[in-house]
Parts: structure tokens; sequence; C-alpha cells
């Protein structure tokens, strides 16, 4: 019963909450990219979920840096450490005992005005990568879906506008019985679901081991960043990373969604903004290239 009053209330919570945000210890408006941990053991949620809000997508959509902090590119985070919390939440072992889940989401609410370069119903996505030699992929996302995740996405910011401070004043804790709570988006019907079905989920879950074939150091977690647009009118269509423009639902080769970063984590909490290793080389050769140009003409 409580499930299904919940469901029925986040139904109605609307693009008017969306725009209008609640004084808190988060600010997930209209344009936010946020990162969300849940555990799940023996395939029930419990109690916490971990919000951080990570700032506008825009911003992290036009990073070039190749190793970022979230807190030094997006001037928003005091801190890009989130290690106290995620023990506080979640225990000592949060990175090695397999029941931690981690996402990362951001949205344009679907009637709001286009923010940075994106318009209304722009969604953000999580891809899991468990080795930094091989690229993710991700579906085209159909009208459907990009209606039904966004709105999702759209409900969840609200219901954690005005959620109590963590340890990170960027950070904030969802008990599973307050309204709006995770559950009830990865375990509900799939009108709500963070998800595109089985096997393209958007979370990753954290294991014991760092991801393979890391050039930043040991990454306990990482999550490749996809934005899709539902317009093309008033968007930006490039990103930093991406040598493909958008295009609606998906990128100008008709895959999935347009790639924009790697989010990584840390065996101590750090999060981070990093390109695809074959990206990073690009951009290397590329200043390397135009450096040379310069001294050919000079």
């Amino acid at each position: 019963m409580k499930s299904k009053i919940k469901t029925t209330l986040i139904a109605f919570a609307g693009a008017g909450l969306f725009a209008n945000p609640a004084m808190g210890a988060v600010s997930l408006e209209s344009g936010s990219l946020a990162v969300a941990f849940y555990q799940v053991i023996s395939g029930v949620v419990q109690p916490n979920t971990y919000v951080f809000d990570l700032g506008q997508a825009s911003i992290y959509r036009e990073n070039t840096g190749l190793n970022i902090s979230v807190s030094a590119i997006s001037g928003g985070p005091t801190s890009s450490n989130i290690g106290t919390d995620l023990v506080a939440v979640f225990g000592s072992n949060w990175a090695n005992a397999g029941t931690l889940r981690w996402m990362v989401i951001g949205n344009v609410g679907q009637t709001d005005p286009t923010v940075g370069g994106d318009p209304a119903k722009t969604s953000y996505y999580g891809r899991s990568k468990s080795d930094f030699s091989v690229g993710t992929t991700m579906p085209t996302v159909s009208a459907s879906n990009r209606t039904g995740s966004g709105n999702a996405i759209e409900a969840f910011f609200n219901f954690t506008q005005d959620e109590v401070s963590a340890n990170n004043p960027d950070g904030t804790i969802i008990a599973t019985s307050q309204l709006g709570d995770i559950a009830e988006y990865v375990t509900a019907s799939p009108a709500l679901f963070f998800t595109l079905g089985t096997p393209n989920q958007y979370y990753q879950t954290l294991n014991s081991g760092t991801i393979a074939n890391s050039p930043y150091g040991a990454i306990e977690g990482a999550l490749d960043i996809y934005r899709v647009i539902d317009t093309t009118t008033g968007a930006d269509l490039t990103a930093a990373y991406s040598s493909l423009d958008a295009v609606v639902g998906a990128n100008s080769q008709g895959k999935g969604g347009q790639y924009i970063g790697t989010l990584t984590l840390t065996g101590a909490g750090n999060l981070a903004i990093v390109p695809e290793p074959t990206a990073a080389l690009l951009g290397v050769v590329g200043a390397a290239a135009a450096c040379l140009r310069r001294r050919r003409n000079a």
C-alpha cells in the first residue's frame, strides 16, 4: 500500500516543483547532474540512499580536462570526496561488499526552458564500465522511454530538494521510508524505472577489486555518462569528449546517446571526470599538431 500511495503522489510531482526547488542540502534544479548510491541485499533495497549533487550537467558536457575532480570542474560541490558519507551510510566495506549500486542521472524538466544548451526533456544516464580499454554502448532511447525515465529523474530530483545534509554539504541521505526514495524507481513499473531493461541498466554494482586497465590509478567504479536530447531546437549539439553531434534519442551515427565523459570513484571516495583513454590521447595529439602548425606558421 505504501508503494502505491507514494507512486501516485510522485506521478503528481510535476514540473512545478522542479522549477522551484526547496531550500535544502542539495540543489537539484533543472539541468542538474547527480550521483545516487543504494544497497541491494537478497533483492531488497536497503533503508538508505545517498545522493550527491554534481552541479550543472552542461559544464561536464563542455569539460576538456583529462582528469578533473568534480569539485574543480563544476564549482558547485565544496569537496569531491564523499568517502565519509559512504562509510556512514553503507559501512566501511562499501566498495567491496558487492551489494552497493551507484548511478549517475541528470535531467531538464519536460516543460522547462533550455539550460546550458540542453532543451526540455534532455536526460543524462550512466553506463557501467569494467575496463578502460573497452568503450561502452547505449541503445537509442525511444520517445516513450525518454518521457518515462525523464519524468522519473525529474520526480526523484523534486523529492531530494529538501533533504537533510550529510557530512558533505552537497550530499544527502534519503531513507526508503520517505516519499520519493530510490526504491520507487528501481523496483516499480517501467514508467518510473531508472532502466532501459536488462541488460541496459543505468547502474553499476561495486565489487571487490578495481576497474581494469585504468590510466588514472586505482579506480573502484566507473560510469560512462551519455546525454540524450528530445529535440534539436535550442540544443548545443556538441560535446567536448565526443566527435559526434547529438541527435534526438541518439547521436549523429544513430547510436544511443552522446558520450560526455566518465565519472570515476576511488576507494577513498573521490569523484572525478575523465575521458576515454583514446579521447585523452587524441586530445594530446591534437594539441601537439596545433602547436606544430603554429611553429611552422611563425
